[in-house]
């Protein structure tokens, strides 16, 4: 399980305004990080489209749309990143988007912890 994949998971139980459900989520954590844990940072994916035509999420730096030529659709959470277990959690891997744009999502994660 490797920096960029893209893994289907069930984040259910959640509690208050956590992302929840079976969805998509990449990772974000790099490879030295992994190397040495179970545990993954990932950021999930939502195919809700309020995040691409509402003016309030369409401004938010912290949700980009995926690129249509990644392997799922829709917008990433980078407001929503999470430490999981993917093996405990069942994650079902579906590839892996571009380095470029994961690069992208991991510098986000990165301007919001100091």
């Amino acid at each position: 399980m490797k920096y960029g994949e893209v893994y289907m998971v069930d984040f259910n139980p959640v509690v208050g305004s956590e992302q929840g459900n079976f969805r998509p989520v990449v990772i974000v954590s790099n490879d030295l990080y992994n190397r040495g844990t179970k545990m993954r940072v990932v950021i999930p994916i939502s195919s809700v489209e309020k995040y691409g035509t509402e003016k309030k999420w369409l401004d938010y730096p912290l949700i980009q749309k995926v690129p249509e030529e990644q392997v799922v659709h829709g917008f990433a959470l980078c407001n929503q990143y999470k430490t999981v277990d993917l093996r405990a959690r069942k994650g079902q891997f579906k590839g892996a988007f571009s380095k470029e744009f994961v690069d992208r999502l991991a510098l986000i994660v990165r301007s919001t912890i100091g």
